[in-house]
């Protein structure tokens, strides 16, 4: 696997991201509370730029009229889909 410099660790802080071109392809790149992650930026549903999308939580299992959230910071929701 190639590695690529495309930013010091400061650059992007926890919960941030940067959109970067390596090898032809977009790539999004976010800080996870410190763990970097990347991702291709295209939705494999209908091509959006997936990577501009919101990046929120989701509900967790439980009760009845009670909503727990969770993953807060985790989940990418496609801008053309949510």
């Amino acid at each position: 696997m190639a590695r690529h410099i495309i930013a010091r660790a400061e650059d992007i802080p926890p919960g941030g991201r940067k959109i970067v071109k390596i090898e032809g392809r977009e790539v999004g790149v976010f800080n996870l509370g410190g763990t970097y992650c990347a991702l291709n930026n295209v939705c494999p549903h209908q091509g959006a730029r997936v990577c501009l999308g919101k990046v929120s939580g989701t509900t967790l299992p439980s009760g009845v009229h009670k909503f727990r959230y969770g993953m807060a910071g985790h989940i990418l929701r496609c801008p053309w889909h949510g």
